[in-house]
């Protein structure tokens, strides 16, 4: 199996995740002994990659990873890098129709304590998006376990995509006040919500991440 150095390189021009993203990613699943991931928001799949990559070298792990059907269409597609690298056995894409929030609603339906040590969430921006998203995750996340917030600080109106759209003659966002779309939703999720549910928060400000740490003694799912 190849380094995540080596895929890093071979996947450079393919978005979104960098070498030091990864390697991040690889110490905190082998200090904690995570076997267990979930990510939101694959893209074409190259974070998925990366982590599968990291469980295929310690022998054990799976992740379960979400993003909308549009996702298929990608080339590649998660599906071409999985097999391309050999590691469909250690990722389960699901591919929502409207939101991973659904998904995960169904996840929680069928499961009856926490199931998942680590999760990645890279998905929709938006407080909405991010908050509910947290309280969902939170529920299907053992004690103990790590949830890595990626981008930090976006802000829609400093959104590439959403300023291409504009120049487009599109407003997604068109609902949105002016506060909101200026607001960092993901740390103000972070900083606002996630204490609140028994987790220890910090920055790492190099990857523009927030990371939160479920405590141990964890009362919601008794």
């Amino acid at each position: 199996m190849k380094s995540i150095e080596e895929l890093c390189k071979e996947l450079e021009n393919i978005p979104y995740m960098r070498y030091r993203q990864a390697e991040i990613i690889k110490s905190i699943i082998v200090e904690n002994n995570f076997r267990n991931a979930i990510e939101v928001g694959f893209y074409h799949g190259k974070s998925s990659i990366l982590i599968a990559s990291i469980f295929e070298e310690i022998g054990e792990g799976h992740l379960t990873t979400f993003d909308l059907e549009i996702a298929r269409e990608k080339d590649p597609n998660i599906i071409q890098l999985l097999n391309s690298y050999n590691l469909s056995h250690r990722v389960t894409p699901v591919f929502c129709k409207r939101s991973y929030t659904w998904e995960l609603a169904k996840i929680i339906k069928d499961t009856k304590e926490p199931v998942f040590d680590f999760c990645y969430l890279d998905g929709a921006h938006t407080w909405d998006n991010t908050g509910f998203g947290f309280f969902l995750i939170d529920l299907l996340l053992k004690p103990g376990g790590i949830i890595i917030f990626d981008d930090l600080n976006w802000t829609i109106n400093k959104s590439p995509a959403y300023k291409k759209a504009l120049s487009e003659g599109k407003d997604p966002y068109a609902q949105y006040s002016e506060d909101e779309k200026n607001t960092p939703a993901v740390r103000m999720v972070v900083e606002e919500l996630v204490p609140m549910r028994n987790y220890e928060c910090f920055e790492i400000k190099e990857v523009n991440w927030g990371i939160s740490v479920k405590m141990k003694y964890d009362a919601t799912r008794n």
